[in-house]
């Protein structure tokens, strides 16, 4: 199973003046990723070359560009999927030490 990201703004929610905030809400974009195989990601170096957090069971990205990618339920199964970034397949074992 692909699953492809839900793009929310802080704009769009109202949150721009907010300070910044690493819940769902408050990422650019929010990835559901419980049960996948494989999460396809938008983005490029600037998420490749980010940092990986682990938050409960959730993996956010943040980009060298400032932007905040949340993957819901990346650590929820025993083996995390793969993410696809920019057309490069990263193992899911592989993010996983990184965070």
């Amino acid at each position: 199973m692909f699953l492809e990201p839900t793009h929310r703004t802080d704009a769009a929610l109202g949150l721009e003046d907010q300070p910044a905030d690493h819940s769902g809400a408050g990422a650019d974009f929010v990835v559901e990723a419980a049960g996948a195989e494989r999460v396809v990601l938008p983005g490029d170096d600037a998420l490749l070359k980010g940092e990986f957090l682990r938050d409960g069971e959730d993996l956010l990205i943040e980009a060298t560009d400032g932007g905040v990618t949340r993957i819901e339920g990346f650590f929820a199964d025993g083996s995390p999927p793969d993410l696809v970034i920019g057309g490069a397949v990263v193992p899911g074992r592989f993010v996983a030490r990184l965070a």
